[in-house]
């Protein structure tokens, strides 16, 4: 094996790629997916009504 040789992944070298497509489809799917909205919405609906679970979510 060579000295000077290094091990680099797809997702190592491509990442910054990789989360720019990721961002931009998440960014578009509140505005272009009915079926998004909905849950997004329904899981509104449960904060509300159960304000102490994002509590115990780690939502990072």
């Amino acid at each position: 094996m060579f000295e000077n040789f290094r091990f680099e992944t797809f997702v190592d070298v491509h990442s910054n790629i990789f989360e720019e497509y990721l961002r931009s489809v998440i960014s578009k799917l509140p505005k272009e997916n009915p079926e998004y909205r909905a849950i997004q919405e329904k899981i509104e609906e449960i904060y509300k009504e159960y304000p102490k679970v994002l509590t115990a979510l780690d939502m990072e």
